[in-house]
């Protein structure tokens, strides 16, 4: 960094006195004029060279303390500049660190995911499966309903043609199943009676050929 602007001014002035006597002893060194003669014309050289160098050093001097002051103002712009630029550079590395978390809950979501999806596709497989062979079974069972019913209403038709024949044999009209016997039964007046008895019977009971 700088150094305080004190001892920059300091510095200056001693090696400004420093040069000036250093010129002046070298100006009357070169001088060969007698003491008189030389009173006189350093009465008018010494301040017109005293004004020029001190002219000049001032000059000099100003012009210094200028470039100094600017120089410091840039580099107070640049400590700024880069002050913000840490600050985005520490925002931008937490930002970093909360994508990164989120990416790797991200990640082992869709690990999971993935996971149970090939479970799924795995019972899917064994639902399947499983399924065709319900599909198979029932339609087993549906052939042997079918069979089984068949065979019922085969024997059922069968019974019914027995009974028929059987309550023609007696002479019945009508006729009710009682026991594994037949009853012949005759209408009279919108109702049922059992011969030779005279049981009334219930229509729904009674059997017509």
């Amino acid at each position: 960094m700088y150094e305080p602007y004190e001892d920059k001014k300091g510095s200056f002035f001693k090696r400004l006195v420093s040069k000036i006597k250093d010129r002046w002893e070298a100006f009357k060194q070169d001088l060969h004029f007698n003491e008189d003669s030389s009173k006189r014309i350093l009465v008018v050289i010494v301040p017109l060279v005293l004004i020029a160098l001190i002219g000049l050093s001032y000059t000099g001097y100003v012009t210094y303390t200028a470039r100094i002051t600017e120089a410091q103002s840039k580099v107070m712009i640049m400590e700024r500049q880069l002050s913000g630029l840490e600050q985005d550079l520490l925002m931008t590395k937490n930002n970093l660190s909360v994508c990164s978390d989120d990416l790797s809950r991200t990640k082992k979501d869709l690990q999971e995911t993935k996971e149970n999806f090939e479970k799924s596709l795995k019972n899917v497989d064994a639902c399947y499966l499983e399924k065709e062979d319900l599909k198979a079974n029932m339609n087993d069972l549906q052939k042997q309903y079918d069979k089984l019913d068949e065979r019922f209403k085969t024997l059922e038709a069968n019974l019914k043609a027995m009974e028929c024949n059987w309550a023609k044999s007696k002479g019945c009209v009508y006729y009710v199943l009682r026991s594994n016997n037949i009853d012949c039964v005759v209408k009279i007046a919108e109702k049922y009676y059992t011969i030779p008895v005279g049981i009334e019977v219930k229509e729904s009971d009674v059997r017509i050929c």
